[in-house]
């Protein structure tokens, strides 16, 4: 099973990835037209990799804890994982959200901290931790996990939560939207 963040790495040091819309490796093989194979032909070429958060949601901002995992038979011979990790770093930064945004259209995001969007609109939140926040959540957007005192204010349109975790709340569901797992303790 694929987790989030599933990527290729090509021999050139190429980063594919489309966390927004896949964690599936077969899935970037057959959108970039890659041939896949277990022989050590292909494995010359690209390497799948997944790039995982720590079990301990305090730390998803202390990149160090996220585990780098070849998810091949054999590591290539090319493949230097303090490159490789440098640049899935550099990709996570670039979905951490820490401030007040008004708007998120699309795209895969982490909110962290005191974290608040306004309204999210077709976007994949992969996770809300601290006391992050989205005020509205519309179209066909999910969330994860809810992790800490993060907060969903109304849920519209198609829209998903996935599990909540600590004191983490979900307020008004309208349409077809919908709640997962509920996973915080109960006292």
């Amino acid at each position: 099973m694929c987790n989030f963040l599933s990527a290729i790495v090509l021999r050139d040091g190429t980063l594919i990835c489309d966390p927004e819309h896949t964690d599936s490796h077969e899935d970037l093989l057959e959108i970039h037209a890659l041939n896949d194979g277990i022989t050590a032909l292909y494995q010359e070429r690209f390497a799948r990799i997944e790039f995982t958060p720590p079990a301990d949601s305090a730390k998803i901002e202390d990149l160090s804890t996220w585990a780098l995992k070849i998810d091949e038979e054999a590591k290539p011979s090319w493949f230097d994982e303090t490159t490789i990790r440098s640049k899935c770093e550099e990709r996570i930064l670039r979905i951490f959200v820490r401030n007040e945004v008004k708007i998120l259209v699309g795209g895969c995001w982490i909110l962290v901290g005191n974290a608040r969007a306004i309204k999210v609109i077709h976007s994949t939140i992969k996770s809300l931790h601290g006391s992050s926040q989205i005020g509205e959540l519309h179209g066909s957007s999910q969330v994860g996990s809810l992790h800490g005192s993060s907060q969903v204010g109304k849920l519209y349109d198609s829209s998903q939560v996935g599990e909540l975790y600590g004191s983490s709340q979900v307020g008004t569901l309208c349409g077809s939207s919908r709640v997962g797992t509920d996973k915080r303790v109960k006292k």
